[in-house]
């Protein structure tokens, strides 16, 4: 058994297959690419209900900016904000903020 965390943030469970002489993928979390953080990129979200496979679209409020112009850019969107606020129900936020109250350094 070899537990792995791969360059995309995945955490991995293998078991060594000696038949076929390769590592076989027992579990991976998370399992949905749509759960992994900032796939999508700033202003970008993951829409996990295309089929067969996932698909980054801008936030509405946000247009599309650039096109991906290598490998790595055709995962995230180049999504442009626009200058209002608009409601995201259901929508899975980061926590990027750091509290710190009554602390002596």
């Amino acid at each position: 058994m070899r537990l792995w965390v791969d360059y995309t943030g995945k955490l991995k469970l293998l078991s060594w297959n000696g038949n076929a002489s390769s590592w076989t993928v027992i579990l991976e979390h998370p399992s949905a690419d749509c759960d992994l953080y900032a796939t999508c990129g700033p202003f970008g979200y993951c829409d996990h209900h295309t089929a067969p496979v996932p698909t980054c679209q801008c936030l509405d409020g946000s247009s599309l900016s650039t096109v991906a112009t290598s490998q790595e850019d055709a995962e995230a969107l180049k999504c442009r904000k626009k200058s209002h606020f608009v409601t995201l129900p259901g929508m899975k936020v980061p926590d990027k903020f750091t509290r710190i109250r009554n602390t002596t350094f």
